[in-house]
């Protein structure tokens, strides 16, 4: 497995754990709540402020593990970047 799909599988994990616990607390007890707007605001910046920080440090953690893997890239990996960026510009 390349370093690359060791950190898109990291992020996958985190997007579904934090997520997951935020809408679980939206469409649950925060539904009931007069003030939800607020609630959904409030818990929907400190969602992304966690998985921010959780993406940071797992990265980093995935960097110091696989030191060989991280800067390493093939013949594939550059065809692919070369033509997603061709398509994007």
């Amino acid at each position: 497995m390349t370093f690359q799909e060791k950190s898109a599988l990291t992020m996958t994990a985190l997007l579904t754990l934090v997520f997951g616990w935020y809408f679980a607390l939206v469409l649950g007890v925060v539904a009931g709540s007069p003030e939800r707007e607020i609630a959904y605001t409030a818990l929907m910046i400190v969602a992304a402020v966690i998985v921010a920080i959780l993406a940071t440090v797992s990265h980093v953690i995935l960097a110091l593990l696989f030191r060989s893997d991280a800067n390493a890239y093939d013949e594939r990996d550059r065809h692919v970047d070369l033509r997603s960026e061709r398509i994007g510009g």
